[in-house]
């Protein structure tokens, strides 16, 4: 959802002023409005109801005031922001939009402090991975590989990987669910969500390298299945 506000200089390049449409909470959260006082409640207000409230009181009070700027401002609503969207709306804007060659600076209203301003740009990846294996019955399956013992040993691996405190670099194992049965037996799928954050490319790439692999090094997921493997050999 997008709306230009036109600026003095024609040629200026366009700041973008953005907040996120999606919210994410637990599946039955009651999510109607309720009113004490002066106050409205509801789930998902800091993430990122306020930031769109916001947004709208910016291009209000710069209307009513009428307030000139040289750079038009395009007021972006997006989507896909929290979990498995992966920021797919910004990515759109930037990639495929109607004003992706024009962007000039990019402003987000998120989170719960008005008085934090945070820079500078932080690289996120995530890798989506599948472990299978026939194993999973207590009993008629005991003894043949269980996707379970794969999955928690790339877990363990995952989490031996050292960053440094500055610049920040972190990561998690998360997501994790259930895929085919078949007669209690999990024949698999078992996905886990592995995610880097770093504002540094090549500690990005250091961590990226300790999950997928590189020459000469064996990577975090094939050395699972195979620790899987083993266990139950």
């Amino acid at each position: 959802m997008t709306a230009l506000r036109p600026g003095t200089d024609t040629d200026a390049k366009l700041v973008v002023v953005s907040a996120h449409i999606d919210t994410v909470f637990p599946e039955g959260t009651p999510v109607e409005v309720r009113r004490e006082g002066t106050r409205l409640y509801a789930p998902g207000v800091r993430d990122d109801t306020r930031g769109l409230a916001t947004l709208l009181a910016y291009a209000g009070a710069m209307n009513a005031s009428e307030i000139a700027t040289r750079h038009p401002i395009l007021f972006v609503g997006t989507v896909g922001e929290e979990g498995r969207g992966d920021l797919r709306g910004v990515r759109y804007l930037f990639t495929q939009g109607a004003y992706k060659d024009r962007i000039g600076a990019f402003f987000s209203i998120n989170g719960n402090n008005a008085a934090r301003v945070t820079h500078g740009g932080v690289g996120s990846k995530r890798y989506h991975v599948a472990f299978s294996g026939p194993g999973g019955h207590s009993w008629g399956a005991f003894g043949t590989v269980n996707p379970m013992t794969a999955m928690a040993d790339a877990d363990t691996q995952l989490y031996r990987i050292e960053v440094p405190a500055e610049p920040r670099t972190s990561y998690s194992a998360s997501v994790t669910a259930a895929g085919a049965r078949r007669a209690g037996v999990q024949q698999l799928l078992r996905r886990i969500v592995f995610r880097w954050r770093s504002n540094r490319e090549q500690l990005a790439r250091k961590c990226e390298t300790g999950l997928t692999g590189s020459a000469g090094e064996q990577a975090i997921v094939p050395d699972a299945v195979e620790a899987g493997r083993q266990h139950m050999e």
